[in-house]
């Protein structure tokens, strides 16, 4: 924590340095750590997801029928979870979400979050399924 709460900003205005100032959130973008505590809170993430494919509590979607499910990619600073669409599977996805969320103290950012339906899906389980996400 010292490494994210020691840093001091400084702004530059017309040619004018102004008074320096600590950071209230985070730590800065581009800073080399970003990745790696990335990794570390989404290693909780992917256990989670992979826990609940295994059990079947939570399915995933096949590329192809001879390839494993996937469930979940992560990158850099995103994250993307992939269910059948159906209400139970949303449930599940909410719930590994809650329990995410809770045990390390983070949020959702919902309006960087989106849904993306298959073309078969039905308008109704479209509704459901963003009601119970609350995306």
């Amino acid at each position: 924590m010292k490494l994210v709460t020691s840093v001091l900003f400084s702004v530059q205005l017309n040619g004018d340095c102004l008074e320096s100032f600590v950071p209230t959130r985070g730590i800065k973008q581009g800073d080399p750590i970003s990745p790696y505590l990335f990794l570390l809170a989404a290693e909780g993430l992917s256990c989670l997801l992979r826990s609940r494919n295994q059990s079947s509590a939570l399915n995933g979607i096949r590329v192809a029928p001879s390839a494993l499910m996937v469930n979940h990619l992560l990158f850099v600073d995103d994250s993307m979870l992939f269910f059948k669409a159906d209400g139970a599977n949303a449930r599940a996805v909410n719930d590994v979400l809650s329990i995410y969320c809770q045990a390390l103290g983070q949020q959702i950012n919902m309006e960087k979050s989106s849904i993306h339906f298959a073309k078969g899906c039905g308008q109704s389980l479209r509704e459901e399924i963003k009601d119970i996400l609350e995306v």
